[in-house]
């Protein structure tokens, strides 16, 4: 809650409290002059108190408005796209601010092939982006290289699509990156399909449904090479209000056979045992 926010009885209430340490029995009844006098003052007080309060949240973009939240994107030359949200846009900003570049860490990589401006393919009506990246310090244990591998906004298996978004990504790359790094390679990456079985045990709320597209959902954001952990499988259909759950398939935690792959899944390859 903000120091700012009171509202216009409070602050009317505490300048008749001023009148009553004044004189000890003041006439503050409604229409009183005590009254009056002291409505005056708590409608202009209040005024001043609403425009502090707004201006107290510019100073923080994650309390700011739309346009003090763009204001706040541009200081740190971070694109708005026509599809961010404030919600998505106020993430950006505040991933910039807490992870400020470093000269060339990882972080940075993945922070230059994820720029929408930079790393984009148009084919059509359509431009693509890097959507997921996964980035690899010193690669085959080369020091000095890097090596990222990304997903694009489509699973398209079109081959046009993914090598030109590859290479713009690298050109940008290769022109932002440190100088006496031995080289940056980007590599696009192919969805590498996990079917799952499960058991759960469920009292009559649960909906197997919402379980199986929640598994989907958390799988659809895993980035290529990343680990698929039956923990977290149990873990999301206890959150959708199964008791318990036993994971059949896979019978351990999985692995990408390198990283050119990451797991995907769709309502099709889960079954649930109830």
């Amino acid at each position: 809650m903000s120091v700012y926010e009171k509202d216009f009885d409070d602050i009317l209430n505490e300048i008749l409290t001023d009148y009553s340490n004044l004189d000890s029995q003041p006439d503050t009844s409604i229409g009183s002059n005590p009254w009056l006098m002291a409505s005056v003052l708590a409608s202009m007080l209040w005024g001043l108190y609403k425009y502090q309060d707004y201006v107290s949240k510019q100073h923080f973009p994650d309390t700011a408005d739309t346009d003090s939240l763009n204001h706040w994107g541009s200081v740190y030359g971070i694109t708005r796209l026509s599809s961010d949200t404030d919600a998505t846009y106020l993430n950006k900003i505040l991933d910039r601010l807490r992870q400020p570049p470093a000269g060339g860490n990882a972080l940075d990589y993945e922070n230059w092939a994820l720029d929408h401006d930079e790393c984009s393919f148009v084919s059509g009506d359509t431009t693509y982006y890097n959507n997921l990246v996964t980035v690899v310090d010193t690669p085959g244990g080369v020091l000095g290289s890097v090596a990222l591998y990304t997903i694009p906004t489509s699973d398209s298996a079109d081959l046009t699509i993914n090598t030109g978004l590859r290479e713009d990504t690298q050109s940008y790359i290769d022109s932002v990156r440190p100088i006496g790094m031995l080289g940056a390679w980007v590599y696009d990456t192919t969805a590498q399909a996990q079917t799952i079985d499960i058991t759960i045990t469920q009292d009559a709320t649960v909906n197997t449904h919402t379980v199986s597209a929640a598994i989907v959902t958390d799988m659809s954001t895993m980035a290529p090479g990343e680990t698929l952990y039956n923990s977290s499988i149990i873990a999301t259909c206890i959150n959708y209000g199964a008791e318990s759950c036993i994971v059949n398939t896979p019978s351990s935690d999985s692995t990408t056979p390198d990283n050119y792959h990451y797991f995907r899944s769709g309502t099709g390859d889960i079954t649930i045992h109830v």
